[in-house]
């Protein structure tokens, strides 16, 4: 700053400056991006049309930098020249600056002091707020590797689809409570404890989205036949929530996908939670019934994932499970076979399914997998005959290959129930 204001004394053969003109270019500076100056009006009216959220903010930057700056300004001319005539040479200058530039704590008090609240500040503010992300992650995680270690294997062939699917999700959810009860007693030993009362609040938040979140994925977890692609889907689902599950970063600052892929994000609600309780009931701060609106609000939000999910969920696993069971969920050849095997149809061929014996279903899963064996066979053979004719009249190869990739094609009959997705 010096050697930008520097005038040069011709009799004493030296470069000075006064006080009084350096106070008098820096103001001139400053006052150029004051919130009444052109520069200043430009930014404002930038501010106002591309992100006009942030325009109370913006001015009462430019405002804060306007008095602030002049006050530092003034604190500063005054440590270094304390005549505002007289020359001061490179010499003095650099000396007097260093020493203000060295005493931080009037540099800090002068320049940085702004008014500035972090609620929770006091918890400690190292990596404050992402410890609720973690948290969430190790919920979601808890519940996954369930995945890996109970399997999907109905162990009495004759519970119900509905019975299989609601016994598994019970062992689920105990087995996550469990889980949860661990991480919170973990949690106030490593200092969650601080937030005093609170803890019991966010204990009782933590094991409402943990159940949540384990009936999210065990409904993912039996959409699909194979259990192994339902734990890639699961998998799939947690990546989503980590780039987008305001994790690290809100989601308007990402990309416009992430943003709207967040409010499909179980996370974010699960974070805002968390939040909500840490750093705004535990500290006392704010207002308490803002606090309980925006908790109950996320709960609201994430318990609407229950019913879409376990629509489709139970939709999908009847299905597979009567397949599972009978070779087939299709009641016309269910129904076709019954009858092949002379066995009486009460009412219904759904209820006359579930009154057969053990010996009699294996009978009928058996028979609709010769049937399907047989019309598999018919069909190969018709388009065997359908290239043969093409490459009579063709001559063309390709016909050949297309012959011999049809013969390729086997069908196998298993009967047997298969545990495929267990690590056990």
């Amino acid at each position: 700053m010096f050697w930008a204001f520097v005038k040069w004394d011709e009799t004493a053969n030296v470069h000075y400056l006064t006080g009084r003109d350096f106070s008098n270019y820096l103001e001139n500076i400053l006052l150029i991006i004051g919130p009444n100056t052109a520069i200043g009006k430009a930014i404002l009216n930038y501010v106002q049309d591309n992100h006009p959220q942030y325009y109370d903010i913006a001015k009462k930057v430019l405002e804060l930098v306007e008095t602030t700056g002049k006050q530092f300004l003034d604190e500063f001319v005054r440590e270094i020249f304390p005549n505002l005539d007289a020359h001061v040479t490179w010499p003095e200058y650099s000396e007097k600056a260093q020493r203000v530039i060295r005493d931080w704590t009037n540099l800090n008090s002068s320049l940085f002091q702004i008014p500035v609240h972090i609620q929770g500040y006091q918890y400690g503010e190292y990596g404050i707020g992402l410890g609720e992300f973690f948290i969430a992650i190790a919920m979601w995680v808890g519940v996954l590797m369930q995945t890996f270690i109970f399997d999907r294997t109905c162990r009495t062939k004759r519970t119900k689809w509905y019975q299989h699917y609601f016994s598994k999700l019970l062992l689920m959810l105990i087995t996550t409570t469990i889980q949860t009860t661990i991480l919170a007693i973990s949690l106030a030993i490593l200092g969650y404890s601080k937030i005093g009362a609170s803890f019991g609040l966010l204990y009782v938040w933590l094991l409402l989205c943990s159940l949540i979140f384990t009936i999210i994925e065990h409904a993912i977890w039996f959409v699909p036949a194979d259990g192994d692609v339902g734990k890639y889907l699961i998998v799939i689902y947690l990546i989503l929530n980590l780039t987008a599950g305001w994790g690290t970063f809100p989601s308007f600052m990402q990309a416009g996908f992430f943003n709207v892929v967040s409010f499909l994000t179980p996370f974010k609600y699960t974070i805002h939670g968390m939040g909500n309780i840490i750093y705004g009931i535990g500290t006392g701060e704010g207002s308490l019934i803002q606090y309980q609106t925006e908790i109950l609000q996320n709960m609201g939000i994430l318990l609407i994932w229950i019913p879409i999910l376990l629509v489709i969920s139970l939709s999908l696993t009847y299905l597979w499970r009567q397949k599972e069971k009978y070779g087939t969920f299709n009641l016309r050849a269910l129904k076709k076979v019954l009858m092949e095997n002379n066995i009486n149809i009460n009412k219904s061929v759904a209820r006359t399914l579930n009154n057969l014996s053990n010996q009699e279903v294996e009978i009928v899963k058996e028979q609709v997998l010769i049937s399907q064996y047989q019309t598999f066979e018919e069909q190969k053979s018709q388009k065997i005959k359908r290239m043969e004719i093409k490459f009579d009249l063709t001559r063309n190869p390709k016909y050949l290959y297309k012959i011999k990739k049809i013969k390729a094609k086997g069908y196998s009959i298993e009967t047997k129930e298969e545990d495929r997705d267990s690590i056990i």
